[in-house]
Formats: structure tokens, C-alpha cells, sequence
């Protein structure tokens, strides 16, 4: 069982028992490569996102982008269909931002292990750059995962 990590600035950010986190990463369950996370804006999460950059790392490569936060509520629903729907997800199941600079395709063996392809760009329409990492997550996994990944959002449309 990996959990996912998790990582806050120091002190806790509380509102009303609320936890709220500054970073989230989703390791790989099989290899050294995780996504993550961080730099919300703004950064009061009682306030609607604009905006998040997103990481990942693998052994030979490190990628990054900044994201435009609207529409990001389709990517909680669905790590929380993943997650509560494990046993019976079909799939793939998509989700990209709304500039598509951050793209997943979420798949699933039926064995309870889930594939996330998941890609980043920059531009590519104007001379940018794009890459693809793929994480490997177990069932155990993605409680954790949707939960953080609330706590980071926040107010997300």
C-alpha cells in the first residue's frame, strides 16, 4: 500500500476543521515517478481557483507546467469515480483542462491496479513542447488521492 504523500508549509492551513493543503503528489505504485501538485491561486481556498502548476518526475525526465483552473471540478469527480467505483470502472475516463495544457486518460486492468497517462504542454501550437509520464496506482491508493486532492482544490468549478 502507497499512500499518497503529502506535503503542507508549516503551520497547518485550518478554516472551520477543514484541512487544506499546499501540495499534492501522487506517487507511482511500481516505479520512482510521481505527479504533483502545487502553487494555487489563489491561495485562500475559500476563493474559486484560477489557477495550479502540475510535476512530474520519472528517472529520466521532469516536466511542469502552469494550469487555468476553470472546469478543474471534472478532474475531482473524477478521482472521486475512481475511487468509489473501483470495482466496477469500465473506462478510460478523460479529463483535460480547459486550455489542455494538463490531460489525463485514467484506465483500469480490472485487477484493481489504475493507469494514468498523463500529459503536459506548453504551447504546442506555437513551437512548445508536450510529455507524457504514466503513473500506476493501486485501489489502495485512491481514497487518499481524491480526499488530498479536495483539500488542494478547494472552491473549484
Amino acid at each position: 500500500m502507497i499512500p499518497a504523500v503529502i506535503r503542507l508549509k508549516s503551520p497547518l492551513n485550518r478554516i472551520a476543521s477543514v484541512l487544506y493543503m499546499d501540495t499534492v503528489t501522487i506517487p507511482s505504485a511500481n516505479r520512482a515517478s510521481s505527479l504533483t501538485l502545487f502553487d494555487r491561486e489563489p491561495e485562500d481556498r475559500e476563493q474559486e481557483l484560477t489557477h495550479f502548476s502540475v510535476r512530474f518526475v520519472d528517472t529520466d525526465i521532469t516536466a511542469g507546467t502552469r494550469v487555468y483552473g476553470y472546469m478543474c471540478g471534472g478532474l475531482l469527480d473524477a478521482f472521486d469515480r475512481i475511487a468509489s467505483d473501483w470495482q466496477t470502472f469500465a473506462g478510460p475516463l478523460e479529463w483535460s483542462s480547459l486550455e489542455t495544457e494538463f490531460s489525463l486518460t485514467i484506465t483500469h486492468d480490472g485487477l484493481g491496479h489504475f493507469t494514468i497517462r498523463t500529459a503536459l504542454s506548453r504551447d504546442l501550437h506555437d513551437d512548445g513542447w508536450g510529455a507524457v509520464n504514466h503513473l500506476r496506482l493501486e485501489t489502495s491508493q485512491l481514497d487518499r488521492i481524491a480526499s488530498d486532492l479536495r483539500a488542494f482544490m478547494g472552491n473549484c468549478s
